[in-house]
């Protein structure tokens, strides 16, 4: 199965680290939003 994000301006295309991330650190790994 292939991860992908929601549709939307603020979502990516498919999810990548985000080592910046303050929040949702448990999703910093593979992030949908941008850090």
């Amino acid at each position: 199965k292939k991860y992908s994000c929601l549709e939307g301006e603020t979502h990516k295309l498919k999810p990548s680290p985000e080592p910046n991330m303050q929040e949702c650190t448990l999703y910093s790994g593979s992030s949908c939003c941008y850090a």
